[in-house]
């Protein structure tokens, strides 16, 4: 089903309501089995020019909204998922401590930490003034371990002052100043859409 409305709502720092917004609606030719293909559309009505880290990656929603729109976050493009009666259904997550399970090393952290920080920079976007960009990015429902039925679907887009912690200040000003652009902060919520899983 498609969703015809942007955002509910979008909170961008130190900027007029709505002035970024995103709209999603589900591709069905390019979607199979668990995977699904969601179609955004991210829209800036401001005059700023902006970067958007984490933003070609979706992430399973953890924990609620309040949780991804109170400010103290990275940078997460997050995919909330509903069943019939309105609760909400998280991914099923599993660790495998095995026998030979090594202690990672300060070096192992280190490189584990820039692995993270290419991956941020690398799933970023710069968004154009007075502009609208579309990007398709799938999402596995099989991790959810869903039953058949029909769910409602939503994405928070959100950036936090720990993206400065994460990335360094000095990257995000360098990219700032090689884009001509500024740093989002804020959160953005799209429309609900109905996904089906059989």
């Amino acid at each position: 089903m498609i969703g015809t409305v942007f955002s509910i709502f979008s909170l961008a720092f130190g900027l007029p309501k709505d002035s970024v917004l995103i709209k999603v609606i589900q591709d069905p030719a390019a979607s199979r089995n668990h995977q699904v293909c969601l179609s955004i559309t991210i829209l800036n009505t401001s005059n700023q020019r902006f970067l958007l880290y984490s933003f070609k990656k979706l992430s399973e929603a953890m924990d609620n909204d309040a949780f991804y729109c109170d400010g103290d976050i990275s940078a997460v493009n997050a995919v909330f998922l509903f069943d019939s009666e309105g609760l909400q259904k998280y991914i099923t997550l599993s660790f495998n401590r095995g026998v030979n399970d090594v202690p990672l090393s300060a070096g192992d952290l280190r490189r584990k930490h820039e692995d993270i920080k290419k991956q941020i920079v690398n799933d970023r976007i710069v968004l154009q003034p007075h502009s609208e960009a579309r990007y398709n990015l799938m999402i596995d429902l099989q991790q959810f371990k869903l039953k058949a039925g029909e769910y409602d679907l939503y994405l928070i887009y959100a950036s936090g002052s720990l993206i400065n912690e994460i990335l360094g200040r000095s990257l995000i000003l360098r990219e700032q100043a090689d884009e001509d652009a500024i740093l989002f902060q804020g959160c953005i919520k799209s429309n609900r859409i109905k996904v089906q899983v059989e």
